[in-house]
C-alpha cells in the first residue's frame, strides 16, 4: 500500500512540475514540497482539500488558463502512468476467471433432485455463491473424484464433527450442480439419513461426509450405479477445468488385464475366481497403493469385493457375497507399495464365497478401493509420496464362460442405460486391452 501512495505522490508531482513550467510562480513549488511530505497521508483524498489549499490558490489549477502544449504534458504523463500500473503493480494480482470450476446449491433451496428430475440443467436457477470453489481446492484427484480442501470439511457442513456426521435434515435429496466454465455439467444430491429414494446420479452421503469414512480435509461423492453404466463425473469439460486451474491430479488406473491371464471361475459349493489387475500411476505425484500382496486375503476383500460378473442374457448379477473378510483395528503402512509416477504393477488375486455362475456371457468390472479412515493430511503425505486414498473401478470387459474355460475382450462403454433397466440395448466398442 506504500508503494501505492508513493507512486500516486509522483504522479502529483509530475502534474505540478506541468504547472510550475507553465506558471513560473515560486510559490507553487512550496505546494508540491508539500505533497512529498505528506505522501503517507490518508489515501482517502478529496480534490483539492487534500492539499490544503484555499480558493484563490486553486485557480492555480485551472486548465482552462494553461497554454494547450502543457496540458497535454499532463495528459501524456498521467497515461503513462497509468498503463506502467496496469502492467507492473505487483500489489494488483492479475486479472483471472473467476470460478471455471466450482459445486453450486440451487437459488431455491427448498426444491430437491426429484422436482428438476425433468428439467434441463441449464434451465436451474443457480445460487449466487457457489458452495465449493476452485478457490477452496487443494487439488481434485480424477481417479477417486476425491476433492482435496485447503480447509477442512467444518467450513462446507454445518455444525460439522468428527465421526459419523449426520447431514442435516435440511440437505435431504438437496441437489448440487457442477459448473465448468459458467456451464452446468452434471448434478448430483445428499443422502441423508432421511432418504427415501435413490436417483440415478451422484451422491454425497455421510459416509463420505464423516471422518470414519473419509480424512476431514477430503470430500468425495459416489456413482452408486457403478457397475456398467458411464460414470457421468468423467465429464471432459470439468477435467479441462481442473487442468486450467492447475488442480487436477490423474490418480491411477486399475485395468483387468484379461489378455495376458484369462479370468478363471471354478464352480463349486463355494466359486472361485482368479483375476488379474494392473495397477498404473496416472499422476505426478508418486502413490502409494494398497497392494494383495502385501496383505492378509481376507484383509484385503474386507476392503475390495472382487469382480462382478453381469449376465448378457438372464440379467442376474454375480458377486462374491459369501467371501470371507477378516476387519483389521487400524491400517498400516505395510500394505501398501510405492508406485513411481507412470510405473504399473500386476497382481493375481483369488476370491472365494461366489454362487455358482452358469455358463454364459458377461460383462465383468471391478470396483478397487483403498482405506481412507485415518489417513489425514499429516500422515498420508510422505516425503516421497502420498497415500492414495478412495475407490476407482476397473475398465469393463466381455467374458464368454464355458466348462471352466474363458474368453474375453476388453470393451470402451461408449453409453449404457442403468442396470435396473436392462431391456434397454448396449452401445460398445471394442478396444485393445491398453491402460490409458
Amino acid at each position: 500500500m506504500k508503494k501505492t501512495i508513493s507512486k500516486i505522490t509522483v504522479v502529483f508531482v509530475l502534474f505540478l512540475y506541468s504547472f510550475i513550467s507553465a506558471r513560473g510562480f515560486v510559490k507553487r513549488k512550496m505546494f508540491a514540497a508539500k505533497i512529498i511530505r505528506r505522501k503517507n497521508v490518508n489515501k482517502t483524498w478529496t480534490g483539492f482539500q487534500f492539499l490544503g489549499l484555499n480558493s484563490k490558490q486553486r485557480h492555480i489549477f485551472n486548465l482552462n488558463s494553461l497554454p494547450n502544449k502543457y496540458i497535454y504534458a499532463i495528459i501524456f504523463t498521467a497515461l503513462v502512468y497509468y498503463n506502467g500500473c496496469k502492467d507492473n503493480n505487483p500489489v494488483v494480482p492479475p486479472t483471472k476467471t473467476e470460478n471455471t470450476f466450482a459445486i453450486y446449491f440451487l437459488k431455491d433451496t427448498t426444491l430437491t433432485i426429484k422436482d428438476i428430475l425433468n428439467k434441463n440443467l441449464a434451465d436451474l436457477v443457480l445460487a449466487d455463491r457457489p458452495w465449493i470453489s476452485q478457490d477452496d481446492i487443494d487439488f481434485y484427484d480424477w481417479s477417486s473424484h476425491c476433492i482435496y480442501l485447503k480447509k477442512d470439511k467444518s467450513c462446507f457442513f454445518p455444525n460439522y464433527y468428527e465421526g459419523y456426521y449426520a447431514l442435516p435434515k435440511s440437505w435431504t435429496d438437496r441437489p448440487w450442480i457442477v459448473v465448468a466454465n459458467s456451464i452446468p455439467c452434471y448434478q448430483g444430491y445428499f443422502v441423508t439419513d432421511a432418504s427415501m429414494d435413490f436417483f440415478p446420479f451422484p451422491e454425497i452421503s455421510a459416509l463420505q461426509t464423516g471422518t470414519w469414512g473419509y480424512p476431514k480435509d477430503i470430500i468425495t461423492s459416489e456413482w452408486p450405479y457403478w457397475s456398467f453404466n458411464a460414470d457421468p463425473r468423467e465429464n471432459e469439460s470439468v477435467k479441462s477445468s481442473l487442468m486450467q486451474n492447475n488442480l487436477y491430479h490423474g490418480g491411477i488406473g486399475v485395468f483387468l488385464d484379461t489378455i495376458n491371464s484369462p479370468i478363471k471361475i471354478f464352480n463349486g459349493d463355494t466359486t472361485t475366481v482368479e483375476y488379474t489387475i494392473q495397477i498404473k500411476n496416472n499422476d505426478t505425484d508418486n502413490l502409494y497403493v494398497f497392494d494383495s500382496d502385501k496383505v492378509d486375503n481376507e484383509i484385503y476383500h474386507h476392503y475390495n469385493n472382487g469382480p462382478d460378473f453381469f449376465n448378457n442374457s438372464t440379467y442376474v448379477s454375480y458377486e462374491s457375497r459369501y467371501k470371507k473378510e477378516k476387519k483389521p483395528n487400524a491400517w498400516t503402512s505395510s500394505w501398501y507399495t510405492l508406485l513411481k509416477s507412470g510405473e504399473v504393477i500386476k497382481r493375481t488375486i483369488k476370491l472365494k464365497g461366489y454362487p455358482i455362475i452358469p455358463i454364459g456371457k458377461y460383462l465383468v468390472e471391478l470396483r478397487y478401493f483403498c482405506p481412507t479412515e485415518g489417513l489425514n493430511k499429516n500422515i498420508r503425505e510422505e516425503l516421497n509420496g502420498r497415500y492414495w486414498v478412495g475407490q476407482t473401478r476397473s475398465n469393463p470387459v466381455l467374458l464368454t464362460f464355458t466348462n471352466n474355460n474363458s474368453k474375453s475382450l476388453a470393451l470402451k462403454i461408449i453409453n449404457l442405460k442403468r442396470i435396473r433397466t436392462m431391456k434397454s440395448h448396449w452401445k460398445m466398442e471394442i478396444v485393445n486391452n491398453i491402460m490409458e
